[in-house]
């Protein structure tokens, strides 16, 4: 029970965060700073090695992620 309980909290979870991203999918705020969002633009989507910082703060916050989900549904791999 308490296995399905959390399925139907994720799937729940999943199915508002999928709703949210259709309804606001084309909204964009404007940035207040131009040459920021035009340098955002223009990234690759894939991480450039070169740029080691940019790259290993991409790793840390994917990492905080990963470690904030396993807290909060307490999941153990």
């Amino acid at each position: 029970m308490k296995t399905l309980s959390r399925l139907a909290l994720i799937a729940l979870a999943a199915s508002v965060f999928v709703g949210l991203t259709e309804t606001y999918a084309d909204f964009r705020p404007r940035s207040p700073h131009l040459r920021w969002e035009t340098e955002r633009r223009r990234r690759p989507s894939e991480p450039q090695l070169d740029r080691l910082p940019s790259f290993l703060g991409e790793f840390v916050v994917v990492g905080l992620i990963a470690v904030a989900g396993r807290k909060l549904f307490r999941v153990h791999l």
